[in-house]
């Protein structure tokens, strides 16, 4: 990693933030194999051999991830930009500071149940860097991709991503029609991002170009994008067959549920097992969702002070309520309890009954 002055001769004075001491150096690669060759990262970049382009790939992606890691939070870099797929989606995301700062601001609303979808996020408008210079063949940053000038090109890359086609009535069609819907929402993030910098530096021109780019997304994103890939996700949904369970299959899952929750607890209270233990909490929340029919994501979310803080119905009833109920619903208080958890919106609660007799 050099560059080269006026008389041609390389310079090596770019320097690097190293991911594992975070000192700047310059030849980052000798620094590496020197200092940190016990590292489990640097020792598989060792295992290469030196004509092996892997090497040259990991060994920038290590002196890349130093370079996130000196701009941004560590949790940040931990828990999203460290995870990602080393291929060339993962590189374009880490290279790209907008598509960086999009991450950042997705990490800093959301909560951890939510990293996968932060990257996947991030991915998808690598994605649609990658895409644009097969249709530009020019290699651009995302800023330069949501400049007004290039909203032509910008469209025509979403439109091969998401496999457009014309159909028999010369209507537009998408084979991947929510990646479209997604993109159009991310964009208009990043170009408000690109605003939010160019206010704090004092640049009038990029905030000037990104509020056109705002409003040429209003224009015409839906005609010429969201429209088509909203009446393909609605076609989809409509020629989607409707499956009905039948009532024996769930007697079936919800006896073997039984059978497993009760072996796993048996064998629990005998000795500690993380498989075992694995297999008893996934058995508990597939009994729990298919008791409920709720999403999963909301009950796996259920934390212990939730489950703990539930109300004890026997302390807050009084003598008349009791009097009013059925033996059915008797039994039925008896043996439930109810568990508020957030839902979807973050403004409701919503209440799952759990079994609690097994």
């Amino acid at each position: 990693m050099y560059e080269e002055n006026d008389e041609n001769i390389r310079v090596y004075d770019k320097r690097h933030n190293c991911y594992f001491c975070n000192k700047l150096v310059c030849k980052i690669t000798r620094h590496l194999e020197s200092v940190h060759n016990k590292e489990l990262e640097v020792s598989k970049l060792l295992a290469l051999n030196v004509k092996d382009l892997r090497r040259d790939v990991r060994g920038e992606s290590i002196a890349l991830l130093g370079n996130v890691f000196s701009k941004y939070s560590t949790d940040y870099v931990v828990h999203i930009v460290s995870s990602f797929r080393d291929d060339d989606i993962g590189s374009v995301c880490k290279e790209k500071e907008l598509i960086m700062k999009f991450g950042l601001l997705l990490f800093e609303k959301y909560y951890r149940h939510q990293y996968e979808y932060i990257r996947q996020s991030m991915r998808q408008l690598g994605s649609l860097l990658l895409t644009i210079e097969e249709v530009n063949v020019s290699k651009l940053s995302l800023q330069k991709c949501i400049l007004p000038i290039n909203d032509d090109i910008l469209i025509t890359a979403v439109k091969r991503l998401c496999v457009s086609q014309r159909t028999e009535v010369h209507q537009l069609d998408y084979g991947i029609p929510s990646l479209a819907v997604k993109l159009g929402h991310n964009l208009r993030k990043c170009a408000l991002i690109a605003r939010g910098i160019a206010l704090r530096k004092g640049d009038l021109q990029t905030d000037k170009q990104m509020e056109g780019f705002l409003d040429l997304m209003s224009i015409e994103w839906n005609a010429r994008v969201s429209s088509a890939a909203l009446r393909t996700l609605r076609h989809k949904k409509m020629s989607a067959p409707e499956l009905l369970l039948l009532t024996g299959d769930l007697v079936t899952l919800n006896e073997y549920l039984k059978t497993v929750i009760k072996e796993g607890c048996g064998k629990f209270n005998n000795s500690f097992n993380p498989q075992l233990w694995a297999r008893l909490a996934s058995a508990t929340l597939c009994r729990i969702i298919l008791f409920n029919k709720r999403r999963s994501g909301e009950a796996s979310r259920m934390t212990i002070t939730q489950y703990a803080a539930r109300p004890d119905w026997k302390e807050q009833s009084t003598s008349e309520l009791t009097a009013t109920l059925t033996p059915l619903e008797m039994n039925l208080a008896n043996r439930l309890t109810i568990v508020e958890v957030p839902g979807k919106s973050r403004s409701l609660m919503k209440v799952f009954n759990v079994s609690v007799k097994n």
